[in-house]
């Protein structure tokens, strides 16, 4: 695998944008707007969407914005586990994929993310943090979980970052179409 992204090896990971968390993380408008940026550039690349929620009978479901986003790809994992790879159910829908590089964004940082990446690093997945679509309740906590992340191996990025990346070029028969929603 070359170290340049191409869209079909990509994975897009959402984890838990759930209303009750949410509601308490630092710049949430930002990273929710930047989250939608990337699921609806992952739809028109054709890149596959995995979506998780923690514990949604106390937490809640996905925030609208972000389900209406996903649309028909709104198909939640839901699990108790903080490490996403704790579900059967994630692991068993990751692994049937094929992909092994993973675009992650969600929430909180320093608690499902941070335990997700270790565990995909583990699993030598290659990770790739979106890191405006990623926070925590404080911008300590997020600061101290995205620098272990990228000394353990995953690779800072960001939406824009990663789709022009992915485009490669402004002939893309895409670019037209996700220029509507970057610009």
């Amino acid at each position: 695998m070359s170290n340049e992204l191409q869209r079909n090896e990509c994975l897009l990971l959402c984890i838990d944008y759930q209303k009750k968390l949410l509601a308490k993380i630092d710049k949430a408008e930002t990273i929710t707007k930047n989250a939608i940026i990337m699921i609806r550039a992952a739809k028109v690349l054709g890149i596959p969407i995995i979506v998780t929620e923690q514990y949604p009978k106390g937490l809640g479901r996905t925030v609208k914005d972000i389900v209406e986003a996903l649309g028909r790809e709104y198909k939640p994992i839901e699990k108790n586990c903080f490490n996403c790879f704790g579900s059967p159910e994630f692991t068993t829908k990751l692994e049937s994929t094929g992909h092994r590089r993973l675009l992650v964004m969600g929430i909180e940082s320093h608690v499902c993310v941070i335990q997700t990446v270790l565990e995909a690093l583990k699993r030598k997945y290659e990770v790739y943090l979106l890191e405006d679509t990623i926070s925590s309740r404080t911008s300590e906590n997020r600061r101290i979980a995205m620098d272990r992340m990228v000394r353990e191996g995953a690779i800072p990025s960001s939406v824009e970052m990663t789709i022009y990346e992915i485009l490669k070029t402004s002939e893309s028969p895409e670019f037209k179409r996700i220029l509507e929603f970057v610009k």
